[in-house]
Order: C-alpha cells, then sequence, then structure tokens
C-alpha cells in the first residue's frame, strides 16, 4: 500500500487498500476475552459456526471455525451466554468487522459439564438410558469379556475379581485405548468384535465389562461421547460398566445395562460368587438328605404296617373275605336299585292320576260338551259367550264320541235362557 493511512494529506486509496491498512493494524493486537449473548446463530456445513455476540449496546460478528467448534465439545445454542477468546479481523470482501474466535466456553459453567449435560438430555430423550431397554445379566457367565487399556490397574482388579469369584469362566480380553482422542473409536470397535466372536474362538461373551480407573473429568470424557454409548446401546450382548471410582458418572455407565461402581464392582456384578454357591449347594445337599431320609422312614413304616395285615400272612382267607365283603355290597345294591325304582314307579302312577284329572275328554264323559264356531278343517276357538255368533252361523259340537254340526236358528239373552232352562226342568217334573 502506497502512502501512510495516517498522513495529514493522504492519496486517495482504494477501498480494498484501507480495508486492508485496518486488518494489519489488528495483526499485532493481543489475545482478548469477550462475553456477551449468542444470538444470530448458524452453524454451516462445513462445520464452521457464525454469531453474533452481544449485550445491551453493542454486537459483535464472530466465526469460529470447524477445528474451534470441535474443540468446544459443547453444543452452541441461541440465547446461550459464551466467553470466546480470539482476536479482531476485518473481512475484506465485504468490508465487515469480525472476531476470529479461537477458544469458546460457556459463561457460569465449564465447557465439559454443559456438554455433559446436553448430551445426557437429548440421549434420555431418545430412551437410551431407560431401564425397559436395558438386557438382565446372566447368572452364570461362560464366557466374559473386558474391554479396557492393558497396561492400567483395572484390567488387573478384574482379572484377579473373576477368577476369585467365578475362575470357570473363560476371559477374553479386547486392549483399547481408554483416554485421549480416538480412544472412544477403539472402545465401539471393540464391543462390535467382541458381539461377533465366531465360535471356533469360543463364540461371543455372555456379558462385556467395559471400564477403566478413576481420573479426571477430561481424562474420562472418552466414555461420555456418542459413538461409545451408542455401541452399548446397539450391541446384543449385556455391558456392565466400571469407570472411574464411585463418584464418577459417564453417559456410558447410564447406557449400560449394569453399572459397576469401580472397575472391580462391575466385575463382583458380572460374576456369581463361588464360595456363595458352594456354600448353597452344600446346604441344600444336606436339606435334600434330611428329606430323604424323612421319607425312607415314612416308608418303611408304612410297609411295617402292610406287613402287619393279615393278607400278607393268610392272602386266602383275606381274599375270601373281600369276596363275602363284595357279595354283601352286590346285595345291598340290588335292594337299593329296587326301592329306588320301586319310589320311582309310585311317583310316576301319581303323576298319571293327575294328569287325567287335567284331560279335557274326562269333563266330556261326563256329559259335558266343547263347542266351537264350525271353520272346516281349521281349528277354532271354543265358543263362551252366546254374543260371540249370529243366527245362521255353523256350529261343531264335541261329545264325548264323535261331533255333530249344527246351524243356529236363534239367539237367546242370558237371562232368557235361564229362565227357559227352568222352565223346561219344571215341565218335566
Amino acid at each position: 500500500m502506497s502512502g501512510d493511512l495516517f498522513d495529514p494529506e493522504p492519496k486517495a486509496l482504494e477501498v480494498s487498500e484501507l480495508l486492508s491498512g485496518i486488518k494489519q493494524l489488528f495483526q499485532p493486537m493481543a489475545k482478548v476475552m469477550v462475553a456477551g449473548e449468542v444470538s444470530n446463530l448458524t452453524l454451516a456445513k462445513s462445520g464452521h459456526a457464525y454469531l453474533t455476540l452481544k449485550d445491551a449496546k453493542a454486537s459483535l460478528k464472530v466465526v469460529a471455525f470447524r477445528s474451534v467448534v470441535s474443540r468446544a465439545r459443547f453444543q452452541l445454542s441461541q440465547g446461550m451466554r459464551l466467553r470466546v477468546l480470539g482476536k479482531l479481523d476485518v473481512y475484506v470482501e465485504r468490508g465487515d468487522l469480525q472476531f476470529n474466535a479461537q477458544e469458546l466456553s460457556p459463561e457460569g459453567i465449564g465447557a465439559l459439564e454443559l456438554a455433559f449435560r446436553q448430551r445426557k438430555e437429548r440421549m434420555e430423550s431418545l430412551g437410551w438410558f431407560s431401564p425397559e431397554r436395558k438386557r438382565p445379566i446372566p447368572g452364570f457367565p461362560r464366557v466374559i469379556g473386558i474391554i479396557t487399556s492393558p497396561t492400567g490397574s483395572a484390567v488387573r482388579d478384574m482379572l484377579e475379581t473373576i477368577k476369585e469369584r467365578w475362575p470357570i469362566a473363560r476371559v477374553v480380553v479386547a486392549p483399547c485405548q481408554v483416554q485421549g482422542n480416538g480412544s472412544a473409536e477403539q472402545m465401539a470397535k471393540a464391543l462390535s468384535l467382541m458381539a461377533n466372536l465366531d465360535f471356533e474362538t469360543g463364540g461371543p461373551p455372555d456379558v462385556i465389562l467395559l471400564g477403566r480407573g478413576g481420573g479426571s473429568m477430561e481424562d474420562l470424557w472418552a466414555f461420555n461421547e456418542e459413538v461409545l454409548v451408542r455401541a452399548i446401546v446397539s450391541c446384543p450382548i449385556p455391558v456392565v460398566a466400571g469407570v472411574g471410582h464411585e463418584d464418577d458418572v459417564t453417559l456410558v455407565d447410564l447406557a449400560a445395562d449394569l453399572r459397576g461402581l469401580t472397575p472391580t464392582h462391575a466385575a463382583q456384578c458380572a460374576t456369581p460368587k463361588r464360595t456363595d454357591w458352594a456354600a448353597r449347594i452344600d446346604s441344600q445337599a444336606i436339606r435334600m438328605g434330611q428329606i430323604l431320609n424323612l421319607k425312607l422312614a415314612d416308608c418303611n413304616r408304612n410297609l411295617e404296617s402292610l406287613a402287619r395285615r393279615s393278607g400278607w400272612h393268610r392272602p386266602k382267607e383275606w381274599v375270601r373275605e373281600k369276596q363275602n365283603r363284595l357279595k354283601d355290597w352286590e346285595g345291598r345294591l340290588h335292594q337299593a336299585c329296587l326301592h329306588a325304582l320301586a319310589v320311582k314307579h309310585s311317583h310316576l302312577e301319581s303323576f298319571k292320576d293327575r294328569l287325567a284329572l287335567l284331560n279335557p275328554l274326562q269333563v266330556l264323559e261326563r256329559g259335558y260338551s266343547l263347542t266351537s264356531p264350525w271353520m272346516g278343517n281349521r281349528v277354532s276357538t271354543l265358543l263362551r259367550d252366546a254374543a260371540e255368533i249370529h243366527p245362521g252361523d255353523l256350529l261343531e259340537t264335541r261329545l264325548m264320541r264323535g261331533s255333530v254340526i249344527s246351524r243356529v236358528e236363534r239367539i237367546l239373552p242370558h237371562q232368557e235362557s235361564i229362565i227357559s232352562y227352568k222352565a223346561n226342568t219344571e215341565n218335566q217334573e
């Protein structure tokens, strides 16, 4: 750039020259820390983040390149309070003043703690920590897989615990890096390999132990990576986690089918205790012996009781006695059947007499008749009132033997018919 930017009478500069000069002025400046609220956040597909950092009086454009965003680990979100370490710069092509971020950290909480909370909340919403998803741990594992560092104390503690508690189990160890870049990917790959072991090598394990010794949150961060948590959720074999000490809780602990407080405790959770089961078997053996002795004594008593019966000493007499008793019961049964039949026959005769009294033909035998309108072959109802018929109607009168068809000549009122009946009766006398 020709001429000094601050000459009293500088010559006219091109826009690009002016902005390039301003950019050069910012280059020697030391890094500064700026705090504010995130707004206008844009996360590009390239991995870069573009945002505006603002307070109540001013705002500043900030760009964070992919490497800076990936180091942050937590998820940038709209409205969060953010502390940004970086330098001022000028974007010459647009003439924009921007702040180039080199480090990002949430204000008021550590970056790792914020990242842990964000991931935990998201994984909970996916159901990865749900108790219903988790699988039961086998009670008597034949093969146990271990995924941990081959040089740490965790693998030694787990192996010694398994040897002491359940030495008959076969142990398969997958040595992995458990700290630093790429460690989560290594452990996730080891889980996949464990689940796909062929039968020539003993087949896949019945349970897998995953863990390491204690450390800071940064040391244990591999156990908070999504790639490892996802591998545990999708693993077809139950996983017991034992990461750090009792106070250390990682996302792997929450996603595992069972959490051990330490690597040693994880090995205890995955294996039965040999001495406990030996004592239980001895106790059951004693109990079974006692039950067998009681049963044997009971059988002996029954045998002695049978031996005292006459059938064992005089079998012919015993058989004859049973035959006589059988004949006696046969006779009693025959008499009981005859008596029951007689009672039933008496009831039947009684019912027959009652039915005969209800038979309408019995009434006809006493001189009564049944009269109904003549309907040919159709059935008609009996007449009970003279008002139901008219002169000229045909009537059918049923007698004890046969029926009579007659025609109505005259209808007499009820009172007149009674008087006529009485008069006829007197005349006959």
